[in-house]
């Protein structure tokens, strides 16, 4: 048996794995990937008569420590372990890194003087998905002390320049297969020649996030790449302009090109703003023709817009017969409020992610009036009960008939009777989410009480999922807002509290006796929404998670908990807004 090994290719395996969130069990998600690429192997070689998707299907069973070994079985099997090892990864300067970026550096090269190819099997086919952070402090968490105080001593600017030169040879040449790049980046500006560059390569779903530039420029592509333009079908675009450059520029002959070049196959586009609102931060275009966004499906507004003319040029009513997903904030005193509110109706629209801050009850709502075709409707941040429980629950009521999911949020205290009331009239929704008090931080001020609940939302037979979130209890003491804080018992202890107990960290068994005690008292309440809901699947409150399962034990259906630990579960947004694995 012939072996094929290389000491950088061993080091490379040892690296961390692109991080993209949490899936619902809390454990890292890579998003979805295109079956992976492998060289043509022998025709003697028993894993060539396997479909590529299931060799992929294979490999994801296989430990780090079980790839290394299948890397060394022969040069084909390397190629088949880096092609499950690189699909996804993310660069964090690390010198095993560093080894791997002058590894692709070299490959690139000899693609270049080799028309394409290289001479041995290569890592940068490999690649679907690549992570590029640009923040100083990535630097900093990855090296050892010594190295730290060695690249101190150069300027940041020179380290990423150089760095930033070697990504774009990689990207240009070494990286055939990329489908997938994330760019983050939060204090070097990012070249016209990496934009150049970049706009020439194999991506297809593309995020730039928090990426500043400091001087004006456009994407030029070369004649040869002209009539291709750049066949982008994801883009999160945030771009802003670098206020250490001490220069006054824009980003809108950037954003104009990329928008120029990629709209014609985009289906989803999301454009953000910086977190924090100001004049300097506000987006435009450039006032010239732009194609159309003729296979846009998904898009999110979150953006600060400076003129009319950059929001008119969307055309949203001429989109109605694609676009299913529309998440935007502003209300009408923004431009995109008032856009929204002069569009109509948008037949093809599914679902609406409103993300104004401070509805105004006097408002119209006329975007979600014309829309009452919507089967799901998320309005995450607080509302009064005026603008909800008088503005947009009324018209719910009346005319929404085919809402399957909503979520809304008050900012006070309490949900009122009236409110509950209005909500147990839309007989066609699947799944809800209801929350009010303090968004954020230790202070749960929701005193929920889901008898009441329970009273009005019997009404909803079709329900499957119920989410409350920001909700608390009493106490031994009465309620406390700090409840899921203290831990404090809630009732005396009982048998029940005990098993295993002896075994814990003193320290630790009053959390624990409160965790058990809460986890019964949750339970015990979900019982009661099943009894009462006949088509329930899953719940979320009281921050556990929880399924309907049927079994003989307990003679019918109860729930049972997902999660041994409370957990503020954050899939919420996604759940019941707009997925959010894309951007």
């Amino acid at each position: 048996m012939s072996t094929y090994s290389d000491s950088k290719d061993i080091l490379a395996f040892s690296m961390p794995e692109l991080s993209c969130g949490e899936d619902e069990d809390g454990n890292e998600a890579v998003p979805p990937i295109p079956p992976f690429c492998v060289p043509s192997p022998k025709p003697n070689l028993l894993l060539s008569k396997l479909p590529l998707e299931v060799l992929e299907e294979i490999t994801r069973y296989l430990s780090e420590s079980s790839l290394s070994v299948l890397s060394l079985v022969s040069k084909d099997c390397c190629q088949l372990a880096r092609s499950c090892r690189f699909r996804s990864v993310r660069f964090d300067y690390s010198i095993p890194q560093s080894h791997l970026i002058q590894k692709l550096s070299e490959e690139a090269r000899e693609h270049v003087s080799n028309n394409g190819s290289t001479a041995s099997p290569s890592i940068g086919t490999c690649f679907r998905r690549l992570r590029i952070p640009t923040d100083c402090r990535d630097v900093s968490e990855t090296l050892e002390d010594d190295e730290m105080e060695k690249r101190a001593s150069q300027t940041y600017s020179l380290f990423f320049s150089d760095y930033l030169s070697s990504l774009g040879l990689i990207l240009a040449r070494a990286l055939p297969n990329l489908v997938y790049l994330d760019i983050c980046n939060h204090d070097i500006p990012l070249t016209r020649s990496f934009f150049n560059v970049l706009a020439r390569s194999s991506v297809q779903h593309l995020k730039l996030e928090r990426v500043y530039v400091d001087e004006e420029f456009g994407i030029v592509l070369p004649k040869a790449l002209a009539h291709r333009g750049w066949p982008l079908r994801t883009l999160h675009l945030l771009i802003w302009w670098s206020q250490s450059s001490g220069k006054h520029g824009s980003t809108a002959p950037l954003c104009t090109s990329i928008l120029k070049l990629c709209a014609p196959t985009l289906e989803k586009f999301a454009w953000t703003s910086p977190p924090f609102r100001g004049e300097d931060h506000s987006q435009t275009l450039a006032k010239e023709v732009l194609p159309r966004l003729v296979q846009l499906r998904e898009l999110v507004l979150r953006v600060q817009f400076s003129d009319r003319f950059t929001i008119k040029w969307l055309e949203l009513p001429q989109l109605e017969s694609r676009l299913k997903v529309l998440e935007a904030d502003g209300d009408e005193r923004s431009f995109i409020g008032q856009y929204l509110d002069s569009c109509g109706t948008i037949r093809s629209l599914e679902t609406f992610v409103w993300q104004a801050i401070g509805l105004n009850p006097n408002d119209s709502f006329d975007f979600l009036r014309h829309n009452s075709q919507l089967s799901k409707l998320s309005i995450p941040w607080s509302q009064s009960p005026i603008a909800l429980d008088e503005g947009i629950l009324p018209m719910l009521s009346q005319s929404f008939q085919n809402l399957k999911s909503l979520s809304l949020t008050w900012n006070e205290n309490s949900i009122s009777t009236t409110a509950l009331q209005l909500i147990g009239t839309l007989r066609g929704l699947q799944q809800i989410h209801l929350s009010t008090g303090r968004r954020h931080g230790r202070i749960h001020d929701w005193a929920i009480k889901h008898q009441e609940m329970r009273k009005y939302l019997k009404e909803l037979r079709h329900l499957k999922k119920l989410a409350f979130s920001r909700d608390s209890y009493e106490g031994r003491q009465g309620f406390e807002n700090d409840y899921y804080r203290s831990k404090r018992p809630i009732y005396r202890v009982t048998l029940e509290d005990l098993p295993g107990l002896d075994e814990a960290d003193p320290d630790k068994q009053t959390d624990i006796i409160w965790e058990r005690q809460h986890r019964r008292r949750i339970l015990a309440e979900a019982d009661d929404y099943v009894r009462v809901l006949p088509r329930l699947e899953w719940m979320y409150f009281g921050k556990i998670r929880m399924a309907v399962v049927n079994t003989r034990e307990c003679q019918g259906r109860h729930a049972v908990a997902l999660s041994q630990e409370i957990d503020d579960w954050y899939q919420l947004e996604g759940m019941f807004g707009r997925d959010t694995d894309d951007f």
